[in-house]
């Protein structure tokens, strides 16, 4: 296995090459923000003549006006640029720093996990009807087979003001990584464990709204770890098996991995022989920023703080141990 520092020396020659796409991009970012002032210049004096005979109503409108002119600046200026600049980091720069630290997985920064798949773990009562995901990793880690990739899951909304105007709006299902490993272990059931309300009063309710999802209300299992209980709650068509799932130990890990990822809703699944394992994350990962540039060790670390996070999941969950002979 290369190290990271013979890595990185290897990859001097595209290194300077994408810090060169990021100077470029960033010009073209401090281009974008010239033309959207001196739009929003334009848009702010008109609406002051006019404003005249149509009152403070003119500038709002020039506000928004510049808003919207500015975010379709900055597609067109800037988005290319810096859309190359983050793929060619991912490609030239991520790739490789994975296949260092674990060799037998492949990742591909465009693709990642299909719709079907995540509708299909059963994690959340709501079928998606905007959905991206990206930054796909897959293969071995050790040995246990796995698939995993940012997931941006929203719903199609809509709601009506007291004018009678409809308004259309995406609300986030989910944002963050979605693991789908092999559970060396086939289930009869499905059992699916959801974050439960931690505060006080409404735990309860928490846990009575819970019971119609995704089974019914007789099929929450009671554990017998309170802690366990007072962040989540678990659902299953077999008790009994959900109980040999959630052992112990296993519980215990769950609770470390939602400290690990600072106290997060982690939603699991178990079904098919495979375990499901959705972590919110509030920022992309393995991406650059335009103002750092690509050799500094600061962004370097921060990469590789990030993908060690995701590969160390499966070590966090121990399923290397092969504590069960797979049935067919």
């Amino acid at each position: 296995m290369e190290s990271i520092d013979t890595v990185l020396e290897r990859l001097t020659p595209e290194l300077a090459i994408l810090d060169q796409r990021r100077a470029e991009a960033l010009e073209r970012q401090g281009r974008a923000w010239v033309m959207t002032a001196a739009t929003g210049v334009m848009m702010f004096l008109v609406a002051a003549t006019a404003g005249r005979s149509t009152g403070p109503w003119s500038l709002a409108f020039a506000a928004m006006g510049t808003v919207i002119a500015g975010a379709v600046i900055h597609h067109i200026v800037a988005g290319p640029a810096k859309r190359a600049f983050v793929a060619g980091f991912k490609t030239d720069v991520v790739r490789e720093l994975i296949r260092a630290l674990s060799p037998e997985l492949d990742y591909d920064p465009g693709t990642g996990i299909p719709r079907e798949q995540f509708v299909a773990a059963r994690l959340f009562s709501t079928k998606p009807d905007r959905y991206q995901t990206e930054d796909c990793l897959t293969g071995r880690i050790g040995e246990t087979q796995v698939t995993m990739a940012e997931v941006c899951a929203e719903e199609q909304r809509s709601r009506t003001d007291s004018e009678g105007r409809t308004e259309t709006y995406y609300e986030t299902i989910f944002d963050g990584v979605l693991l789908v490993a092999d559970f060396h272990k086939h289930f009869q059931g499905t059992t699916v464990v959801l974050p439960d309300n931690e505060s006080g009063i409404f735990s309860g309710i928490g846990k009575a709204l819970q019971g119609w999802f995704p089974f019914g209300r007789n099929d929450q299992v009671r554990m017998e770890d309170s802690e366990f209980e007072n962040h989540f709650a678990v659902f299953s068509s077999d008790q009994v098996e959900a109980r040999y799932i959630l052992s112990t130990s296993l519980m215990r890990r769950i609770l470390d991995l939602r400290r690990t990822w600072g106290g997060v809703a982690l939603r699991l699944s178990f079904l098919d022989s495979k375990i499901h394992v959705a972590i919110p994350c509030f920022r992309n990962l393995f991406e650059p920023r335009l103002d750092q540039p690509v050799n500094d060790p600061e962004l370097i670390r921060r990469v590789l703080d990030e993908i060690s996070s995701c590969l160390a999941l499966v070590e966090q969950l121990n399923l290397n141990t092969r504590i069960w002979t797979r049935e067919p």
